[in-house]
């Protein structure tokens, strides 16, 4: 089955807006596990939550505020593997700071959406 790729529109200046993900990656030292975070520019479409988004979040993310974050370039989630915890990408957009609580892979199609709670603010 043929793909269909729209790196075009998901890198369109016509929808797409800049965002920084702060990717947060540790290694043991002596002394503990000890965390560092880089910054990472991001281009891609910037929308809000959809109901179907919403369904894939739990309800107590929700109240803060939730937009979706499509691009090109992979984004990680928070997650809880058995012993291993893994820390999300942070979002940076408009001076606010969103967390990753969900991934949407949409491979096929050439990009992945992150769909983000907002940690402070109205």
């Amino acid at each position: 089955m043929p793909t269909l790729n729209l790196t075009r529109v998901v890198n369109s200046p016509v929808f797409a807006q800049e965002y920084v993900v702060n990717r947060s990656v540790g290694t043991f030292q002596q002394g503990g596990f000890v965390f560092t975070t880089t910054a990472i520019p991001f281009w891609g479409i910037i929308q809000p939550a959809t109901d179907q988004d919403l369904a894939q979040v739990p309800e107590g993310d929700r109240v803060t505020g939730m937009i979706g974050f499509i691009s090109e370039a992979k984004m990680y989630r928070t997650y809880v593997e058995g012993q291993t915890e893994g820390i999300g990408d942070q979002i940076v957009w408009r001076g606010q700071n969103y967390k990753v609580v969900a991934i949407v892979i949409w491979k096929d199609f050439t990009f992945y959406k992150a769909i983000a709670s907002r940690q402070a603010g109205d």
